[in-house]
């Protein structure tokens, strides 16, 4: 009896945030929005900026223009239209997790001249942010007495998190300026429901193609995917260009069906298999 009292407070409860939720979400998305666009200034000296917001069904947040421009920078991000779709009820416990997402015009840019990036300021905030932070130590290639396996299981949480069951996004570019050296990606189509992912990529300087398809599980927390070339002898995008070693192959297969943190140990079960590399 006392556990069903319980119970029932709790759901209670719930259903109040959630009416509040539903009262205020306006004044809350504003507030939201203007403390992102603060912190992203504080911590990166970035500006971000968004042209319109609002919501679209219950929990559907719409966006339009969205641009991150580092200082001193090119644009480092951009997009004509993102609607997102995020879980109420991990709002709840502090997670925030995005059930799907819905985009197009999507442009990134990363620029490098002279040694200087134009994606450093946020791999490296300023003052205010701990530069000794685990992240910060593992890009850098510092020594550290951290746990990583914690801190890559961490990652795994979040990118799941915020890697969304359903998704359609539509006119990705993803361009790379290295002083000189200029290569171009662009993703017609990523596709992602809770039976398939696929999508396709297109290589445009060098007029190569590939695709890749499998599943995905955000809630498992798994995934199984399937690159291979459209055009034969395709080498892969950037690595020459980041590595200086052409690189490529007939099918690439990748699994993650699991992982585990037991004290300071990170099991990943998964495999990845590669058939006939090109170099």
């Amino acid at each position: 009896m006392y556990k069903r009292k319980n119970r029932i407070y709790l759901y209670v409860i719930l259903i109040l945030l959630l009416l509040a939720f539903l009262a205020f979400r306006k004044n809350l998305l504003e507030w939201g929005i203007q403390k992102v666009i603060e912190k992203v200034k504080a911590e990166t000296e970035a500006t971000l900026t968004i042209g319109s917001a609002g919501f679209s069904g219950l929990t559907s947040v719409c966006l339009q223009d969205i641009e991150i421009v580092p200082s001193g920078g090119d644009t480092l991000f951009s997009a004509d239209s993102l609607d997102v779709r995020i879980s109420i009820w991990t709002l709840f416990v502090g997670t925030i997790r995005i059930k799907e997402i819905n985009g197009s015009g999507i442009r990134i840019n990363i620029s490098c001249k002279e040694n200087i990036c134009n994606y450093s300021g946020i791999l490296h905030p300023k003052k205010g942010v701990d530069k000794k932070s685990e992240l910060n130590l593992l890009l850098c290639n510092q020594k550290s007495e951290k746990n990583y396996s914690r801190l890559i299981k961490g990652i795994l949480d979040k990118a799941f998190n915020l890697a969304p069951q359903k998704a359609m996004l539509k006119n990705i570019y993803l361009n790379l300026q290295k002083n000189d050296s200029i290569q171009m990606i662009y993703f017609p189509v990523v596709h992602s429901d809770e039976n398939s992912v696929n999508g396709s990529v297109s290589d445009i300087l060098n007029h190569t193609s590939w695709e890749w398809n499998g599943k995905f599980s955000q809630v498992k927390k798994s995934f199984t995917v399937n690159i291979f070339p459209i055009t034969r002898h395709s080498l892969l995008p950037f690595t020459k260009e980041l590595t200086g070693i052409s690189a490529g192959f007939d099918t690439l297969h990748l699994a993650l069906h699991d992982y585990n943190l037991s004290g300071s140990k990170l099991a990943l079960n998964g495999n990845v298999y590669v058939k006939s590399m090109l170099g």
